[in-house]
């Protein structure tokens, strides 16, 4: 019978044994579970950022090609205006070289 009552208290502390070790393990992947997804939801925010800084990012870059676009029209309006000017001074030039006073 005491062979009985040790493999009986054996065979109770192996079931508590592996009940305690299953527990254990479930209460780990909760823990992990819980820190992947504080993780997850900090990615997700962080990213939630960035695009709405990329956003503000083209909106920036359009109203700066705008901006360039609109001095290139201005440079372009101001280079023929030079020309004009230069013509004019040219003329007044051939004219003084060949006696014309003004």
């Amino acid at each position: 019978m005491t062979v009985e009552v040790a493999i009986v208290i054996s065979i109770l502390s192996f079931v508590f044994n592996l009940y305690t070790g299953i527990s254990n393990l479930k209460r780990g992947n909760r823990q992990e579970t819980k820190e992947d997804t504080s993780q997850i939801a900090t990615m997700i925010v962080k990213l939630d950022n960035i695009s709405d800084d990329l956003s503000e990012i083209k909106i920036e870059v359009k109203s700066i090609k705008a901006d360039v676009k609109e001095d290139h029209d201005r440079i372009i309006r101001l280079e023929e205006s030079a020309k004009q000017a230069h013509k004019r001074l040219d003329g007044i030039d051939s004219k003084n070289k060949k006696g014309v006073n003004i």
